[in-house]
């Protein structure tokens, strides 16, 4: 069952901790604020098209260095505790895809 997710009032979840909400540049010496933030906390999530508020799992090839990767949204989801879980898997598929780099079917 998909969880209903509510879009967020700001973009940083309040379940991050106060402490982890702003940082110290070391570079710079000044501080600075989180300004989005995702806890992973609410079982049941799917991140399929339409589904998630803030994160969206793409049905998407990937042709970087030409690679043969397929990214798809099944994979990306929280468990009954609310933990992020991604899931990775070597399998065949008849998937026609387009290279966004020479901008062409593959």
């Amino acid at each position: 069952a998909v969880v209903a997710v509510p879009p967020p009032p700001s973009w940083r979840d309040p379940a991050t901790p106060p402490a982890a909400r702003t940082t110290t540049s070391h570079a710079l010496g000044r501080p600075f604020a989180l300004v989005m933030s995702d806890e992973f906390d609410v079982p049941g999530r799917s991140f399929a098209d339409g589904d998630d508020p803030l994160w969206t799992a793409l049905e998407k090839n990937d042709y970087t260095n030409d690679a043969l990767h397929y990214y798809a949204a099944a994979n990306a989801r929280t468990n009954a505790a609310g933990e992020l879980v991604l899931v990775t898997e070597r399998a065949v598929t008849d998937v026609i895809g387009y290279n966004d780099v020479k901008r062409e079917r593959v």
